[in-house]
C-alpha cells in the first residue's frame, strides 16, 4: 500500500523501504527534556529526532505519513532529506500529504516528458530530486514562480496546466494519504464516498484483504462501521489510536453529560453528521454520482509485489455495486447518493427535510434528469 513514486511503484524493494524505516529512524531518536517530566504523549505515532541535512541542525517529530508522502512518493529515499522536508514544511505551513502528493506528481510529469525547466523556470530531474523537492516547498508557500501553480494542490495544478489530471491522486480535490487501495479491498470506497474527500480517517473495511479476494460490496457493511467510529471519536475529541471500544465511548459520554448514551445512539448520531455533511456538500459543488470516484491510477493493476495484478476493485461494476450498497445502506438515494428526506427525519431531524430535498433536486438538475 506504499504511494512509493505518485503510486506508481508501490511495491518497492526492501532495501529503498529500509532507508525510510524504523529502524532508520531511531538512530536519531531523542528525548526532549519535556518528555523526561513526564508531558509526553503516552501514543508513540512518532519520536522526537535531531538530524542534520546540508549543514543544518534541526528536531523534527516525523511520522509514517509525512515520511512516505514526502520521501516515498516523491522518490526521495534519504531519511534526513525527508526529515528536512518534514521540519521544512512544518515551518511554512503546509500539509506534509498534500504537499508531497503535489510535488510527486510533478515529478512524474518531468519523468514522462510532459513538463520541463522551459515552463518550471529550473532543472528538475524527477523522481529522487532532493534540490528540486527543497526549492518547490518553499516556491509553493511563499506562491511564487511555478510554485503558484503548485500551491492549492493537485487537482487545480493539473488543470491549470490543461494537462496531467490522468496522474493526479486525489478524490474531490485532496490529494490521497500513503495508503494505496489497490493492496486493500473494498478501501478505496471510503476514500470515494468520504465527505472530504481521499482521507484515510473516514474508516477502514475488513478483514484486511486484496480486491481480488471477493466483492467489494460484501465488505461495505464493515467499512460503514469504521466509519461511524471515525465520526464518533472526532465529535467526541479522543485519539483514534487509544484502543477504546465503544462502550467505552459511550459510557465516558454519559458520565461526562449525565445523560444516558448507548453505542447505538452514538452511531445514529455519527450517521447523522455524514448525511448533513453530504447535504452540505451536494448544496455547495459535489456532485455524487461524478465526484464519489477514484483516480485513474488506482484502476492501474499493481505490476508487482504482494497485490500484484490487483487494481482498487475487481472491475467498474464491482466498484458501482459497491457504492449502491454504501448509499443503500445510509438510507441515501442509491444512484444520486443523496440522503433522503425520510432518512433526515429517521435520524431525528425533521428540520433538515427540506434541505435533502433540495439538495437531490440540485443533483437530478446537474445531471439533466
Amino acid at each position: 500500500m506504499s504511494p512509493a513514486y505518485n503510486f506508481s511503484r508501490p511495491h518497492i524493494p526492501d532495501e529503498l523501504a529500509s532507508r525510510l524505516a524504523g529502524d532508520e529512524v531511531k538512530k536519531y531518536e531523542i528525548e526532549p527534556e519535556w518528555f523526561v517530566h513526564g508531558k509526553s504523549c503516552p501514543i508513540k505515532c512518532a519520536r522526537y529526532v535531531e538530524v542534520e541535512y546540508k549543514g543544518r541542525k534541526f528536531r523534527v517529530k516525523p511520522e509514517y505519513e509525512s515520511m512516505a508522502m514526502l520521501g516515498a512518493a516523491t522518490g526521495v529515499f534519504n531519511f534526513p532529506a525527508v526529515a528536512y522536508f518534514n521540519w521544512l514544511v512544518n515551518n511554512l505551513g503546509l500539509d506534509s500529504i498534500a504537499t508531497g502528493n503535489t510535488i510527486a506528481w510533478l515529478f512524474e510529469m518531468v519523468e514522462r516528458g510532459l513538463i520541463g525547466e522551459d515552463e518550471i523556470g529550473f532543472p528538475v530531474k524527477g523522481f529522487g530530486d532532493e534540490e528540486a523537492e527543497e526549492r518547490l516547498i518553499k516556491l509553493m508557500a511563499e506562491r511564487k514562480g511555478f510554485g503558484a501553480i503548485l500551491a492549492d494542490g493537485v487537482k487545480r495544478a493539473c488543470e491549470r496546466l490543461g494537462r496531467g489530471c490522468n496522474l493526479a491522486v486525489h478524490v474531490k480535490g485532496m490529494e490521497a494519504p500513503a495508503w494505496d487501495p489497490r493492496g486493500r479491498r473494498t478501501y478505496a470506497l471510503s476514500y470515494a464516498t468520504a465527505d472530504v474527500g481521499a482521507s484515510h480517517l473516514r474508516g477502514w473495511p475488513g478483514p484486511h484483504q486484496l480486491p481480488n479476494q471477493g466483492p467489494a460490496k460484501e465488505l461495505v457493511p464493515s467499512m460503514v462501521e469504521g466509519r461511524d467510529e471515525s465520526y464518533i471519536t472526532d465529535m467526541l475529541g479522543t485519539c483514534k489510536f487509544v484502543p477504546y471500544k465503544m462502550e467505552d465511548l459511550a459510557k465516558l459520554y454519559s458520565l461526562v453529560t449525565g445523560d444516558e448514551w448507548t453505542v447505538e445512539e452514538l452511531r445514529r448520531r455519527a450517521w447523522a453528521v455524514e448525511s448533513i455533511a453530504r447535504i452540505h456538500d451536494v448544496l455547495d459543488w459535489v456532485t455524487p454520482p461524478l465526484d464519489d470516484t477514484i483516480p485513474d491510477r488506482w484502476w492501474e493493476p499493481e505490476l508487482d509485489g504482494p497485490a500484484e495484478g490487483n487494481k482498487a476493485f475487481i472491475d467498474y461494476n464491482d466498484f458501482i455495486e459497491a457504492r449502491r450498497e454504501f448509499y443503500r445502506l445510509r438510507g441515501w438515494d442509491e444512484e444520486l447518493g443523496v440522503p433522503l428526506p425520510e432518512t433526515m427525519e429517521a435520524l431525528g431531524f425533521p428540520e433538515l427535510r427540506e434541505d435533502a430535498e433540495r439538495a437531490l433536486k440540485t443533483v437530478r438538475e446537474r445531471m439533466a434528469l
